[in-house]
Protein backbone atom coordinates (compact mmCIF):
# COMPACT_ATOMS: atom_id res chain seq x y z
CA UNK A 1 0.00 0.00 0.00
CA UNK A 2 2.78 2.32 0.70
CA UNK A 3 4.42 1.72 -2.37
CA UNK A 4 1.63 2.67 -4.77
CA UNK A 5 0.66 5.83 -3.02
CA UNK A 6 4.30 6.55 -3.07
CA UNK A 7 4.20 6.19 -7.17
CA UNK A 8 0.71 8.06 -7.06
CA UNK A 9 2.59 11.10 -5.45
CA UNK A 10 5.89 11.03 -7.61
CA UNK A 11 3.43 11.23 -10.43
CA UNK A 12 1.59 13.82 -9.55
CA UNK A 13 5.11 15.52 -8.55
CA UNK A 14 6.82 14.77 -11.87
CA UNK A 15 2.99 16.13 -14.02
CA UNK A 16 3.24 19.23 -11.79
CA UNK A 17 6.80 20.13 -12.35
CA UNK A 18 7.01 19.35 -16.11
CA UNK A 19 7.48 22.09 -18.53
CA UNK A 20 4.70 23.28 -20.62
CA UNK A 21 3.47 25.71 -23.92
CA UNK A 22 0.21 27.76 -23.09
CA UNK A 23 -2.64 28.83 -24.93
CA UNK A 24 -5.19 31.41 -24.61
CA UNK A 25 -8.98 30.74 -24.12
CA UNK A 26 -11.53 33.71 -24.57
CA UNK A 27 -14.55 31.98 -26.65
CA UNK A 28 -15.23 34.64 -29.60
CA UNK A 29 -12.40 37.32 -29.33
CA UNK A 30 -9.40 37.15 -31.88
CA UNK A 31 -6.91 36.13 -28.61
CA UNK A 32 -9.07 32.70 -28.45
CA UNK A 33 -6.63 29.54 -28.83
CA UNK A 34 -4.08 31.85 -29.46
CA UNK A 35 -0.16 30.62 -28.40
CA UNK A 36 1.72 32.80 -25.79
CA UNK A 37 5.44 33.67 -26.85
CA UNK A 38 8.11 35.61 -25.76
CA UNK A 39 9.80 38.02 -27.82
CA UNK A 40 11.33 41.32 -26.31
CA UNK A 41 11.16 40.85 -22.26
CA UNK A 42 7.45 40.06 -23.02
CA UNK A 43 4.65 38.26 -23.76
CA UNK A 44 2.22 38.78 -26.53
CA UNK A 45 0.10 36.54 -28.70
CA UNK A 46 0.19 37.09 -32.08
CA UNK A 47 4.45 37.88 -32.29
CA UNK A 48 6.64 35.00 -33.12
CA UNK A 49 8.73 33.87 -29.80
CA UNK A 50 12.58 34.60 -30.44
CA UNK A 51 15.39 32.67 -28.76
CA UNK A 52 19.24 32.68 -29.08
CA UNK A 53 21.66 29.95 -28.33
CA UNK A 54 24.71 30.36 -28.67
CA UNK A 55 27.56 29.16 -31.91
CA UNK A 56 30.70 27.37 -31.09
CA UNK A 57 30.67 26.58 -27.42
CA UNK A 58 31.69 22.99 -27.47
CA UNK A 59 29.60 20.23 -26.39
CA UNK A 60 26.52 22.92 -26.45
CA UNK A 61 23.49 21.48 -27.87
CA UNK A 62 21.03 24.02 -28.76
CA UNK A 63 17.19 23.43 -28.55
CA UNK A 64 15.58 22.71 -31.43
CA UNK A 65 12.27 24.48 -30.97
CA UNK A 66 9.50 25.03 -32.61
CA UNK A 67 8.84 28.54 -32.31
CA UNK A 68 6.83 27.78 -29.34
CA UNK A 69 7.15 29.22 -25.24
CA UNK A 70 7.84 26.65 -22.37
CA UNK A 71 7.03 27.84 -19.29
CA UNK A 72 8.27 26.27 -15.98
CA UNK A 73 6.72 26.38 -12.23
CA UNK A 74 3.59 27.90 -11.80
CA UNK A 75 3.46 27.10 -7.99
CA UNK A 76 4.00 30.94 -6.90
CA UNK A 77 6.83 31.32 -9.10
CA UNK A 78 6.94 31.05 -12.85
CA UNK A 79 10.18 30.51 -15.02
CA UNK A 80 11.28 30.20 -18.90
CA UNK A 81 12.01 26.92 -19.75
CA UNK A 82 15.59 27.15 -20.25
CA UNK A 83 19.27 25.60 -20.79
CA UNK A 84 20.82 29.13 -19.69
CA UNK A 85 22.78 29.21 -16.49
CA UNK A 86 20.48 30.97 -14.03
CA UNK A 87 17.49 30.37 -16.24
CA UNK A 88 14.94 33.17 -16.70
CA UNK A 89 12.15 34.33 -14.42
CA UNK A 90 8.85 35.40 -14.96
CA UNK A 91 7.94 38.87 -13.27
CA UNK A 92 5.13 41.05 -12.92
CA UNK A 93 5.89 45.13 -12.99
CA UNK A 94 4.52 47.98 -10.86
CA UNK A 95 2.12 48.74 -14.09
CA UNK A 96 0.78 45.11 -15.04
CA UNK A 97 2.92 44.26 -17.61
CA UNK A 98 4.22 40.51 -17.66
CA UNK A 99 8.02 40.32 -18.68
CA UNK A 100 10.94 37.77 -18.02
CA UNK A 101 14.51 38.64 -17.08
CA UNK A 102 18.00 38.97 -19.13
CA UNK A 103 19.35 35.37 -19.35
CA UNK A 104 22.43 35.47 -16.63
CA UNK A 105 20.70 38.27 -14.69
CA UNK A 106 17.75 37.94 -11.79
CA UNK A 107 17.49 41.52 -12.04
CA UNK A 108 13.64 42.75 -12.20
CA UNK A 109 12.09 46.33 -12.71
CA UNK A 110 11.61 48.30 -9.25
CA UNK A 111 8.52 47.35 -7.71
CA UNK A 112 8.01 44.19 -9.73
CA UNK A 113 6.61 40.88 -8.12
CA UNK A 114 7.95 37.59 -8.48
CA UNK A 115 4.78 35.75 -7.24
CA UNK A 116 1.56 34.92 -7.01
CA UNK A 117 1.46 32.85 -9.91
CA UNK A 118 -0.66 29.07 -9.80
CA UNK A 119 -1.11 26.08 -11.99
CA UNK A 120 -3.22 23.17 -11.88
CA UNK A 121 -3.47 19.99 -13.63
CA UNK A 122 -5.71 18.47 -15.20
CA UNK A 123 -6.25 15.16 -17.57
CA UNK A 124 -5.52 16.56 -20.83
CA UNK A 125 -4.90 20.71 -19.84
CA UNK A 126 -4.11 22.12 -16.81
CA UNK A 127 -4.27 25.84 -15.78
CA UNK A 128 -2.29 29.11 -15.22
CA UNK A 129 -3.98 31.76 -13.42
CA UNK A 130 -2.35 34.71 -11.36
CA UNK A 131 -3.83 35.74 -8.50
CA UNK A 132 -5.70 39.07 -9.92
CA UNK A 133 -6.41 38.01 -12.82
CA UNK A 134 -4.84 38.52 -16.63
CA UNK A 135 -5.61 40.68 -19.38
CA UNK A 136 -4.33 40.72 -23.26
CA UNK A 137 -4.29 44.26 -24.50
CA UNK A 138 -3.88 45.40 -28.22
CA UNK A 139 -0.61 46.34 -29.63
CA UNK A 140 -0.93 49.94 -31.23
CA UNK A 141 -0.40 49.70 -35.26
CA UNK A 142 -1.05 45.80 -35.64
CA UNK A 143 -4.47 44.14 -34.98
CA UNK A 144 -3.19 41.21 -34.15
CA UNK A 145 -0.76 41.59 -31.53
CA UNK A 146 -2.17 40.92 -27.99
CA UNK A 147 0.34 41.87 -24.88
CA UNK A 148 0.08 40.04 -21.49
CA UNK A 149 -1.07 42.42 -18.88
CA UNK A 150 -1.44 41.03 -14.72
CA UNK A 151 -4.55 42.97 -13.21
CA UNK A 152 -2.67 44.63 -9.85
CA UNK A 153 -4.18 47.21 -7.57
CA UNK A 154 -4.19 50.55 -8.55
CA UNK A 155 -3.84 50.24 -12.34
CA UNK A 156 -6.36 50.84 -15.24
CA UNK A 157 -6.18 49.67 -18.45
CA UNK A 158 -7.82 50.61 -21.56
CA UNK A 159 -11.46 49.56 -22.00
CA UNK A 160 -10.17 47.13 -25.01
CA UNK A 161 -8.37 45.06 -23.26
CA UNK A 162 -9.72 41.31 -23.22
CA UNK A 163 -9.75 39.51 -20.39
CA UNK A 164 -8.88 34.84 -20.62
CA UNK A 165 -7.49 32.25 -19.25
CA UNK A 166 -4.45 30.38 -19.53
CA UNK A 167 -4.36 26.76 -20.75
CA UNK A 168 -1.69 24.32 -20.09
CA UNK A 169 -0.02 21.64 -22.64
CA UNK A 170 3.04 19.93 -21.22
CA UNK A 171 5.77 20.33 -23.38
CA UNK A 172 9.49 18.83 -23.79
CA UNK A 173 11.91 21.06 -21.62
CA UNK A 174 13.77 23.25 -22.50
CA UNK A 175 12.38 25.08 -24.93
CA UNK A 176 15.37 27.41 -25.86
CA UNK A 177 18.61 28.10 -24.72
CA UNK A 178 17.47 31.93 -23.72
CA UNK A 179 14.17 33.84 -24.93
CA UNK A 180 15.06 36.91 -26.42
Amino acid sequence: MKFSTVAVLSGLTAAVSADFGVIVTRSGSPIHLQELNATGNAFYIGKPTTTYCPEGVSGLKCPVGKGETLFAGGHETLGLSTQVPGGQQIYVAKDGAVGYTQAHSASIPAGASLTGWSKIEGKTFGQLSYKYGLLFCPVGGDSHAYKLFAQVPGVSFIATCLGGNLLTINGTAPGAWQYA
